[in-house]
């Protein structure tokens, strides 16, 4: 289900909404999924699921990134900034994206779970948080959603050497590429006295698994350009009905004047 939204999400060529028409997705309790429609619905849904299979096949069909090529990684929060600075974790979470501040390879952007003006809440799921940085244009090569907790671990007392029960600072990772379907996860923890080396600890796992298990099997900067482009403007043609030899005036007046 995640890698379907991904690929959804990356495509960029649902230009008309399927709302339009009208549709209705049942989810039962086995996790089947069960959408129905009018004609015309069914239609454009059959018609965007072909799309995605054929972008899904020429991104897996393209030359692979060099080494050295860059690596877009949008970093993930649950919480928003307010939220964090709340629960006194921004210092924590400012200090990891520090550690990616110069590095020759990975670049960096962030998205913090914003809540809705007219709504209670927004999905922080992953595939939630992914769809809402891509709509804010922080779409990356590669996401990482962190989560900062505490977990219950034994540990001995310095006084009489006992074990006894406590609890430290776990940090989370979970590391996915745009391109396929698996989720990597990475977790540092310690006390809060250890909050720095828990940091600059994660992050090293978190570089190691987005350039040595990830990075090589990333489609390269140049072919992604060419393949979205290309999906773009098959999108945008069908939106509107702009046809090759329109004159610019032509052109413009499709743009505003989309055909239904």
């Amino acid at each position: 289900m995640i890698f379907r939204v991904l690929i959804l999400m990356t495509l960029l060529v649902l230009v008309c909404s399927t709302a339009d028409a009208g549709w209705t997705k049942t989810v039962t309790k086995g996790g089947k999924t069960t959408v129905t429609g009018d004609s015309e619905t069914m239609e454009k849904m059959e018609k965007d699921k072909k799309t995605g299979a054929s972008y899904q096949n020429e991104i897996s069909r393209a030359p692979r990134r060099q080494s050295s090529d860059p690596i877009k990684v949008t970093f993930l929060s649950q919480l928003s900034e307010k939220e964090r600075k709340e629960q006194k974790l921004e210092k924590i979470h400012a200090g990891l994206l520090k550690e990616f501040e110069g590095d020759p390879i990975i670049k960096v952007a962030r998205y913090d779970y914003k809540k809705e003006r007219n709504s209670r809440s927004r999905d922080r799921s992953l595939p939630g948080l992914i769809q809402q940085a891509n709509s804010r244009g922080k779409s990356a090569d590669v996401y990482v959603l962190t989560s900062l907790g505490a977990e219950n671990a034994v540990g001995r007392n310095k006084k009489n050497g006992k074990l006894v029960a406590t609890q430290v600072l776990a940090y989370r990772a979970e590391i996915m590429s745009a391109y396929n379907t698996a989720v990597h996860k990475a977790k540092q923890k310690g006390t809060i006295f250890q909050n720095v080396k828990i940091v600059k600890d994660l992050s090293r796992d978190i570089k190691r698994t987005i350039k040595n298990d990830i990075g090589p099997d990333l489609p390269s900067p140049s072919a992604v350009a060419r393949i979205n482009k290309k999906y773009r403007t098959a999108s945008l043609r069908e939106a509107t009905g702009i046809e090759e030899g329109d004159d610019a005036k032509t052109i413009l007046k499709k743009l505003f004047r989309p055909k239904k």
